[in-house]
């Protein structure tokens, strides 16, 4: 869990910081470590289940529909995750050029 609380923390920095536009009723809304645990848990799922689109997890046809996904978690949810999952922190980072950048 010391994993998960410390990629939540540098997750929710990166949203703070990003500079990506969102639309004005979307707001960005800080994860906790539970919720990472769900959005892992949705990713490894949809590797059983083949759908040709992201979005598709959470179709309402029902021809196509998958209802765990929307039960776990709501489809723009899920991709406001996706967007600022970050599991480096930036400020302690080794760069290109750094000896041991790349090993």
């Amino acid at each position: 869990t010391i994993l998960l609380s410390k990629r939540t923390a540098i997750s929710n920095k990166l949203a703070r910081t990003s500079h990506i536009d969102t639309r004005k009723d979307e707001c960005l809304v800080d994860t906790v470590g539970g919720e990472i645990k769900q959005f892992l848990g949705t990713t490894i799922f949809m590797g059983l289940v083949d759908k040709l689109l992201l979005s598709a997890y959470w179709s309402t046809d029902k021809l196509d529909l998958t209802p765990s996904f929307s039960e776990w978690m709501p489809r723009d949810r899920f991709m406001n995750l996706l967007s600022f999952l970050h599991l480096t922190n930036n400020e302690t980072a080794l760069h290109r050029g750094d000896d041991g950048f790349d090993r």
